[in-house]
């Protein structure tokens, strides 16, 4: 795969240069803190970053190029990657002090490493993915948590498999494992999730696996109100999911009390509804839910923005105005590039 067919598979939508050509400065001042601090970054926000300066600039500074290889030489054990360097200040709030390999940060390295042109880890990789393939379907590794399968996050689960099926698909090693346990558990947990990323990325799996998704009509209807459900009319965005079905006690199955909490609207939930749009968007009833929303969308998506540059959502926790972080992130900045495109190419 060339560099812009990896942007399309990781995002899925395409992301052209004019859609993202406005936040170059963001992106070089990323670049700047990365390259004068790398201790505190972690590979995804590399990798966004990295992905964001190639869509304007095609090409990288010499000093970006040295730091993000040195960056990926302490990041790697045994030709896989950890989220970040051992010398990360969080990691030694960490039981070993230092991460574990995993699917995420080895997805995130081994697409860095393709994309600066630097040297990767096909085998071992492939290796890596198939040995984390569970006799459930999901793919995960063991060594980093002895949780429970039951008693684990269905996002961890759906995004752990996603990426390991994609690196298997760069690979050109899907047909090493049988998917159809996969198919099982991912079509079972599909109507029972609330939660929209969670929606999105099986569908895309399903995608990624059986090379396209088809879908019933009466299923087609309740992903309509699903989405119909999870869309702010008054902002134009979408929630990732809702209080009133998620905030459920596990034990006495009574709904707790959440009139003190405080639910915006997100860019990765819009991006996360964008993704399912288009998936289907030759259906009427999928074209006739989003059109009459193109521009409110659009506005939101506007309006998420930063003073520094890039995009991000703002984070609240109840409803109190303190700040708890940076609300801007690279991979928000690309989402909301990629999602705009998509809008653009269809008004």
């Amino acid at each position: 795969m060339n560099n812009m067919e990896l942007v399309r598979l990781h995002f899925m939508l395409p992301i052209n240069k004019e859609d993202i050509l406005q936040e170059k400065t963001y992106f070089s001042k990323l670049s700047e803190q990365f390259i004068s601090n790398s201790n505190v970054w972690t590979i995804s926000d590399l990798f966004h970053t990295v992905l964001g300066i190639y869509l304007i600039e095609s090409q990288f500074s010499k000093e970006l190029l040295l730091s993000s290889k040195e960056f990926l030489k302490n990041c790697e054990r045994n030709n896989c990657f950890m989220a970040s360097t051992p010398n990360n200040p969080l990691f030694s709030l960490l039981k070993n002090s230092a991460p574990e390999q995993d699917i995420y940060s080895s997805y995130y390295g081994f697409l860095l490493s393709k994309i600066l042109g630097l040297k990767t880890y096909p085998n071992s990789l492939g290796e890596l993915v198939i040995k984390n393939f569970q006799s459930s379907g999901w793919f995960y590794p063991l060594t980093i948590s002895n949780t429970i399968e039951d008693r684990r996050f269905h996002s961890e689960l759906v995004f752990q498999s996603l990426f390991a099926v994609k690196i298997l698909s760069i690979l050109n090693k899907t047909s090493e494992i049988e998917f159809s346990s996969t198919l099982k558990v991912i079509d079972n947990l599909f109507d029972e999730t609330k939660y929209l990323g969670v929606k999105s990325n099986i569908l895309e799996l399903k995608k990624l696996i059986q090379g396209k998704v088809e879908i019933e009509k009466t299923e087609l209807k309740g992903l309509v109100e699903f989405l119909e459900k999870h869309y702010s009319k008054e902002k134009g965005g979408f929630y990732e999911y809702l209080f009133e079905e998620v905030k459920i006690d596990e034990n006495t199955k009574r709904r707790q009390r959440f009139n003190n909490d405080y639910l915006v609207p997100s860019i990765s939930a819009t991006y996360s509804s964008i993704k399912i749009i288009s998936m289907f968007y030759d259906n009427k009833e999928i074209e006739d839910f989003f059109t009459p929303k193109l521009r409110k969308i659009k506005e939101f998506l506007s309006n998420n923005i930063c003073q520094v540059g890039g995009a991000g959502t703002e984070i609240k926790i109840a409803k109190f105005n303190a700040n708890v972080g940076n609300k801007c992130s690279p991979q928000e900045t690309l989402m909301k590039a990629a999602s705009l495109g998509f809008i653009a190419s269809n008004e």
